[in-house]
């Protein structure tokens, strides 16, 4: 029994190496001299490779741990000029690709906004000074204390209902006329349609960035003439990377004590493009500044214009048009005027009587 089992030989168990192989398993070249491939350079070695080697791999390949991360992100904001040139150039071996930042930047803003439920732009209602309080006026209402205001980069609010104004409405919906009652329900109405058309921005917003993209690299050859559009290309990629990511840095401000008026961004980034347009357009500062500010208003323009054309469509239906453009609502200092549905028209329209009887009389 013994002398058949030593005839046999040991059991092969599942921890036994493989033999070395003679051809390689990449390009399948042989024989091999070694455990690397002297055609492709695979390293044919048996290799055991278990969960740790699969993450460790799959985050060093998402994230380049080379030194390309550390290495990009830092010349895109303190060497932006060498970092484009060098994508000009065709040396940009030591960064991530263009397309690659853009990708790993738009993915970084987007979990960064999904996950701190973080809006770029809302149009809020905020307290004013002096106590909330609702006024009746002819067919319509006033409410002062509470006035909406262009917010960037904070938390979503999806209420938009302060509980003192609240309060307040419902105090004067029970002493008011039919004409105001209809006015309080308009308010409400407004309120309620910027609820949703904020959630509408914050996913439509940076969408709407991107897709804009092309206009913003035709703009530049506007202001800097006898360049390929390729070229202004790569500074449309690194521009919106870098703003990504002064996005993410204010909104974190934001969710701190510290905090950040939205406004912040715009000397940031127009600083920045100075100094990255002087290198690589091979232009004075102030004359890339001046360039800048231009691009900047003109393509800022056309951003403005685009988002309003889509939330007057997106608005349209929801509430009255006269309410949405401001014919029954209206922004006074420290807080709105609101009127009945139709008011403006029948106010125009008794004024246009008015006149016409004086001028006949």
């Amino acid at each position: 029994m013994n002398d058949a089992a030593s005839a046999v030989g040991p059991e092969p168990t599942a921890q036994a190496a493989a033999p070395p192989r003679d051809d390689c398993m990449a390009c399948g070249v042989q024989p091999l001299h070694g455990p690397y491939c002297h055609a492709c350079g695979q390293n044919n070695a048996p290799e055991q490779r278990g969960m740790g080697f699969l993450a460790k791999d799959a985050f060093a390949e998402a994230l380049s741990l080379e030194g390309k991360t550390l290495h990009t992100l830092r010349d895109m904001f303190v060497r932006p000029g060498k970092l484009l040139d060098s994508y000009k150039l065709g040396v940009g071996d030591a960064y991530f690709s263009p397309f690659k930042l853009f990708l790993v930047m738009s993915a970084a803003l987007f979990l960064f906004l999904e996950w701190t439920n973080v809006a770029i732009y809302q149009f809020l209602p905020v307290r004013t000074d002096g106590p909330v309080r609702v006024e009746l006026i002819e067919e319509g209402v006033r409410v002062l204390g509470v006035q909406y205001n262009d917010i960037f980069l904070h938390p979503i609010d999806a209420t938009l209902a302060l509980p003192e104004e609240t309060r307040a409405l419902a105090a004067a919906e029970a002493r008011a006329t039919p004409g105001q009652r209809q006015a309080i329900q308009a308010y409400r109405d407004y309120n309620a349609a910027w609820v949703d058309l904020n959630q509408w921005l914050t996913d439509w917003i940076p969408r709407l960035l991107w897709l804009l993209m092309p206009i913003y690299a035709v703009l530049l050859g506007v202001f800097f003439t006898r360049r390929h559009l390729a070229e202004h290309f790569l500074v449309t990629i690194w521009a919106h990377s870098a703003v990504f990511v002064i996005f993410m840095a204010l909104a974190g401000l934001n969710m701190s004590p510290v905090g950040a008026p939205g406004w912040l961004l715009f000397p940031v980034y127009l600083g920045l493009f100075t100094f990255a347009a002087s290198r690589f357009y091979q232009t004075p500062w102030w004359s890339a500044l001046l360039k800048g500010l231009g691009h900047l208003t003109l393509y800022g323009t056309i951003v403005l214009v685009a988002l309003m054309i889509f939330a007057g469509i997106y608005a349209n239906g929801r509430i009255s048009i006269d309410l949405w453009l401001g014919d029954d609502y209206s922004f006074i200092d420290g807080g709105a005027e609101v009127h009945a549905p139709g008011w403006s028209a029948r106010q125009a329209a008794a004024a246009s009587s008015a006149s016409g009887g004086s001028a006949n009389g």
